[in-house]
């Protein structure tokens, strides 16, 4: 498209005007600039400058700087990391696949053994794996993503200075040390470390009543009687227990029992509650059930090696991260998961093949605790 700016004697040729670069540089206010450089030349400079190009030259150079949907690049050539505007906002802690948590811990611990445990900017590889995660993640993930990814580096780089300083107290950044791979490793891992609740797979293994018809509440309530029973003992009523004494998944089953006091299939904190309390009630278990809204001390009670049932709206295909929705949802949580700066918890889904899923993403919107007296 050609177009002739009046008053300025020069016609675009080969710009598309109604591009999303070209809007981008007019709205940023960078075409206005243009024009304005312009009013001041001299006329020899003018000659110089529509020898090499003109306006032309210039804004086809600057739309370079924008991709196609009109937005920014950086210095590497990524769009979505323009931070203009935005404050701090985008600096909060987010996912980052143990993919590139991996490779920015192997690339910390080669510079540092190769450097003497000084940063040097000539030799670093770090914009590199910076670049690669930007371009594999979506726009809208790019600048939390890479903030969070600076926050392992930097914790990676102090476990590392702490690795040697542990062995020789007198080094000091530049002088050589011991690189032995293991005690670096050992110290610190870019890999999540889990951790359960004692007798975990009483829950992750269990048998158990289907979840249907929108019953996750009382799935979820099974599991937790399931646990302290096989924990503890004398919580679930025999006529609930098959020959082998794991719960009956037909005929009369707990969770029917369950939903008898909810009168109802739907459920949250509140009501899971005063269903485990009303079961307690008629088989004479000694039992205390509390809710909370929001994730109120949920990572304390499984902390304090204890299961919790936990609602929200959660992702309805854990582990397809590509084509999640979302889906109102109750989980079971007996464990969590920290890798460096987050922890995330460990749960049964109360799906046939999701009995140990890390909870990535999602919204808690209540829990109920429940414990034997």
């Amino acid at each position: 498209m050609s177009m002739n700016i009046s008053g300025l004697g020069n016609t675009y040729n080969g710009i598309n005007t109604n591009s999303k670069q070209y809007k981008a540089l007019k709205e940023k206010g960078w075409l206005s600039g243009i024009m304005q450089n312009e009013a001041m030349m001299s006329s020899e400079e003018r000659m110089i400058y529509e020898t090499f190009g003109g306006r032309d030259t210039i804004i086809n150079n600057l739309m370079k700087q924008f991709d196609s949907e009109g937005d920014l690049l950086n210095a590497n050539g990524v769009a979505g990391m323009d931070v203009t505007g935005k404050g701090t906002s985008w600096q909060q802690l987010t996912s980052v696949s143990e993919e590139y948590r991996q490779k920015m811990f192997d690339n910390v611990k080669r510079e540092f053994i190769q450097e003497n445990g000084l940063s040097n900017g000539d030799t670093t590889k770090r914009s590199d794996i910076f670049k690669d995660y930007q371009l594999s993640v979506s726009k809208d993930k790019r600048l939390s993503g890479t903030w969070t990814l600076e926050q392992y580096e930097g914790q990676y780089r102090a476990a590392m200075y702490a690795a040697v300083k542990s062995a020789n107290p007198n080094w000091k950044p530049g002088q050589k040390f011991d690189t032995s791979v293991n005690r670096l490793q050992s110290h610190f891992s870019a890999r999540a470390t889990n951790k359960y609740i004692p007798n975990y797979k009483y829950i992750k293994n269990a048998i158990y009543p289907a979840n249907e018809n929108n019953t996750c509440g009382y799935t979820a309530a099974c599991l937790i009687l399931n646990y302290w029973h096989k924990v503890k003992g004398n919580v679930i009523d025999s006529s609930f227990l098959d020959s082998n004494g794991n719960l009956k998944t037909t005929g009369n089953t707990l969770q029917d029992k369950l939903l008898s006091y909810g009168k109802s299939n739907s459920s949250w904190g509140l009501t899971i509650r005063d269903v485990l309390i009303d079961y307690c009630n008629e088989y004479g278990v000694a039992a205390t059930s509390t809710y909370y809204v929001t994730n109120f001390d949920i990572f304390a009670e499984v902390g304090r090696n204890r299961p919790v049932i936990v609602f929200g709206y959660f992702p309805d295909s854990p582990g397809q991260v590509q084509s999640r929705g979302k889906v109102f949802h109750a989980v079971t949580a007996y464990g969590t998961s920290t890798s460096g700066l987050v922890t995330k918890l460990i749960v049964h889904y109360g799906w046939s093949g999701y009995s140990h899923v890390t909870l990535d993403g999602g919204l808690v919107g209540s829990s109920t605790q429940f414990v034997l007296n």
